[in-house]
């Protein structure tokens, strides 16, 4: 499972993308999953700023990408 942060930013949609295209399993984490426009993605809510989110949203994944914005 490829777990994918910043899902809805402009690079991580085209990880995303690119990722399910090529047919491997892909989970978008964010604080608003309402926010994924392609509903056929496993999402998990988690807020970076809480350790026990990240650490549970992260669980069976094999990669993880985190592209977070500089000003935050």
């Amino acid at each position: 499972m490829h777990i994918i942060v910043g899902a809805t930013g402009q690079v991580g949609s085209h990880l995303i993308n690119e990722i399910k295209k090529n047919g491997f399993p892909v989970r978008a984490v964010m604080r608003d999953p309402g926010k994924l426009s392609d509903k056929t993605i496993e999402t998990r809510t988690a807020d970076l700023f809480n350790t026990a989110q990240p650490t549970e949203a992260f669980k069976s994944g094999t990669t993880v990408f985190v592209l977070t914005p500089e000003n935050q």
